[in-house]
């Protein structure tokens, strides 16, 4: 389950910092993967049960309407999420 980004909105090529719970202890572990706007990232900082640290792909769609997905073990968590470039 995501609860919020920090920062609120995603800056293409900055990091971003996605707090939730339920993520699992490594990407590894869950076979995790984060999409914004449907662009998987590439660049994951840290991941951990309750925060994933991860740099904004260059490619993702810039728009108030955004999304942001978190596949963690087989489940997605969505969260909508305001995208800038």
């Amino acid at each position: 389950m995501i609860v919020g980004t920090q920062p609120g909105s995603a800056i293409c090529r900055s990091e971003l910092l996605i707090v939730g719970r339920g993520f699992g202890s490594s990407q590894r572990a869950v076979s995790g993967q984060v999409r914004i706007t449907g662009v998987s990232v590439q660049d994951y900082l840290s991941w951990s049960a309750s925060e994933i640290r991860v740099v904004v792909p260059a490619t993702v769609r810039p728009g108030n309407d955004g999304s942001l997905d978190v596949d963690v073990a087989g489940r997605t968590a969505h969260y909508a999420l305001r995208v800038s470039c």
